[in-house]
């Protein structure tokens, strides 16, 4: 098949990402009166309908669904994470959190770009059923609105003039930081075998530390008037794991399913799937603790890092620190 559709429309996408992150810190840095940020949330919007296409053309050219493999699960998570930001945006008008979710749009389609094919593999004959749709879908889903909750987590801590400030701001530098030295070190192999001999965790440490000196700046000269009460972040982090939840909870009932018909038992401790229930666990606490009152604070705010962290752990981390029957996900 023709790959330089995909190949175009997925670069295209980026692009309109990296415009959308300029106009949002734009506005950030030098803010207008009056102004309603429209270029900023149209050029996003563009960038997400540009992904859908590529999105929808893979899956109907390829036959399968583009969700199964590392680089397309990352388009599509990107896919969810911004149409779930731009649905917050849209419903409750508030945007600082813009320009963070185009950042890390930009390097989650950039590092599937360098790393994916065009041409995607024969899904193997565990992953040959109707039931791996609904669940990595569910699963990917999910991860789009936690990803979103957790940007909002981090802003939240960081905005906070408490013992939070300078953890809620290291968490945030460290997690754009990390993400974005890995996307450079994947596009730097990219470029040639042999241009780079492993990861470079100064490097790493360096990029960190400018984007927390970034970090800062936005804090103290941009962002303190733009950022809402600490009663609106958290209850738009509520609304983040809320939505989120039932996909998790979903995932991990059509994985049974899907376990029992592949392997003839619907759970069996795989590093997975332990995994998974400790995260549907931590968010579950999270949820159990905002009926009290009392606990709509940053403590529970950092119950939701907490998920999430063991959410990114379940994703990625177990494929590469763990072995069980999940190490082709």
């Amino acid at each position: 098949m023709d790959t330089s559709f995909y190949t175009h429309t997925l670069l295209a996408s980026i692009v309109l990402y990296i415009a959308a992150c300029v106009f949002y810190f734009w506005r950030t840095i030098i803010p207008k009166e009056g102004s309603k940020w429209r270029a900023a949330r149209t050029i996003l919007t563009l960038g997400l309908l540009v992904h859908t296409v590529n999105w929808v053309w893979r899956w109907v050219y390829s036959g399968q669904p583009p969700y199964v493999y590392l680089d397309e699960m990352t388009v599509f998570l990107v896919w969810c994470m911004v149409a779930g930001y731009l649905f917050f945006e849209y419903t409750t008008g508030y945007k600082f959190a813009g320009g963070i979710v185009a950042i890390l749009a930009v390097l989650g389609n950039g590092y599937a770009s360098s790393v994916g094919t065009p041409v995607p593999q024969p899904l193997i004959p565990a992953l040959q059923s109707y039931w791996l749709q609904i669940h990595v879908m569910s699963y990917t889903v999910g991860y789009g609105f936690a990803l979103v909750g957790y940007v909002i987590a981090l802003l939240y801590l960081s905005h906070e003039q408490g013992k939070n400030r300078v953890p809620g701001r290291l968490f945030l530098s460290v997690s754009i930081g990390m993400v974005a030295a890995v996307s450079l070190h994947v596009l730097m192999k990219s470029f040639g075998e042999g241009s780079t001999k492993g990861f470079n965790w100064f490097f790493a440490a360096l990029l960190c530390v400018v984007i927390y000196a970034g970090v800062e700046f936005l804090f103290r000269y941009c962002l303190a008037d733009m950022i809402p009460d600490n009663s609106v972040m958290y209850n738009l982090i509520y609304r983040c794991v809320a939505m989120c939840y039932p996909f998790l909870t979903l995932g991990i009932i059509t994985g049974a399913i899907w376990a029992n018909k592949a392997w003839g038992r619907y759970w069996g401790w795989d590093p997975k799937e332990s995994w998974a229930l400790i995260t549907w666990l931590v968010y579950g606490l999270f949820l159990h603790q905002h009926i009290n009152a009392k606990w709509r604070t940053a403590g529970n705010v950092w119950v939701s890092v907490a998920g999430f962290w063991a959410l990114m752990f379940t994703w990625l981390g177990v494929n590469y620190v763990l072995s069980g029957l999940h190490s082709y996900a």
